[in-house]
């Protein structure tokens, strides 16, 4: 979750490369496993995190619940 509340929301990071940040921080981890606690803790993929401009007005992302 640090991670993610870290990241910029224009262009979030994707599950492996969270999974190499984690990794140079000495936690090692596949994707997979970055995949299956994002699902857990209600946390939306990226594509599904990042802000779009719409000709310059900001589109909030539509934030949708994943139930694993």
């Amino acid at each position: 979750e640090n991670i993610i509340s870290k990241e910029d929301k224009h262009a979030p990071l994707s599950d492996s490369q969270i999974a190499e940040n984690l990794s140079s921080n000495g936690i090692k981890v596949a994707r997979r496993t970055v995949a299956k606690y994002r699902d857990k803790l209600a946390i939306p993929p990226s594509k599904n995190r990042k802000i779009r401009w719409n000709n310059g007005y900001k589109e909030v992302p539509i934030r949708r619940l994943y139930y694993g």
